[in-house]
């Protein structure tokens, strides 16, 4: 699957906006979550999620 990230970024900008926390919980690897989040406008996130 392909994420967009410019809308993602436009979305997260317009959440920050409202003065909300992002975070993010992500069950992907150190390094793979820390790339999505750098690409998605996040700065907080948590990696290593597993059901």
């Amino acid at each position: 699957m392909k994420i967009n990230y410019a809308e993602t970024k436009e979305a997260i900008a317009k959440i920050k906006a409202m003065k909300l926390h992002v975070v993010m919980l992500a069950g992907e690897n150190e390094r793979t979550a820390n790339k999505i989040a750098n690409e998605a406008g996040i700065e907080e996130y948590d990696a290593g999620f597993n059901n």
